[in-house]
């Protein structure tokens, strides 16, 4: 599906194994292209006692995070081109933090919604946006998420 200009895609990661090792990480990254990409929405979720909270952090990196497993870029509609930009999960080893973009105690197993559409987060072209989880948890977890965006073109 085209959205104005450019191709909106989405990747979902399920069941995915937080460690409580090392002491910080990123949930996800997405790894900008050659073109820019507009973040519109960002769920998340995990299988954790109802009393369980979690710092977690929305920025813009000036270096990638390393470490992780690859997320599936899928478009949205068929046909649509393959993405130019990647989406991480669980990246242990962290890149530079930037800008910080959001900021709240995620309480667990309520899920965590960074909604900004229509006018959503701008990532460069060549740049890093990560959720990141700042502490460890005491305990692992299972989370999942899904990421909604937009390649510009």
């Amino acid at each position: 599906m085209i959205i104005d200009c450019g191709q909106a895609y989405t990747a979902t990661a399920d069941n995915l194994s937080v460690p409580t090792t090392p002491s910080a990480l990123d949930l996800l990254q997405v790894v900008a292209g050659s073109f820019p990409v507009l973040i519109t929405r960002i769920y998340a979720s995990c299988s954790v006692a109802p009393t369980a909270f979690q710092r977690i952090i929305a920025l813009r990196r000036s270096t990638a995070s390393t470490g992780g497993g690859s997320v599936t870029v899928n478009p949205q509609g068929a046909g649509g081109p393959a993405a130019g930009f990647t989406v991480n999960s669980i990246c242990t080893t962290l890149g530079t933090a930037g800008v910080n973009l959001d900021n709240q105690i995620w309480a667990q197993p309520a899920p965590y919604q960074f909604d900004l559409t229509p006018r959503g987060i701008l990532i460069p072209a060549s740049g890093f946006y990560s959720l990141y989880l700042p502490v460890a948890p005491g305990t692992s977890y299972a989370a999942d998420f899904t990421i909604e965006a937009i390649e510009i073109k």
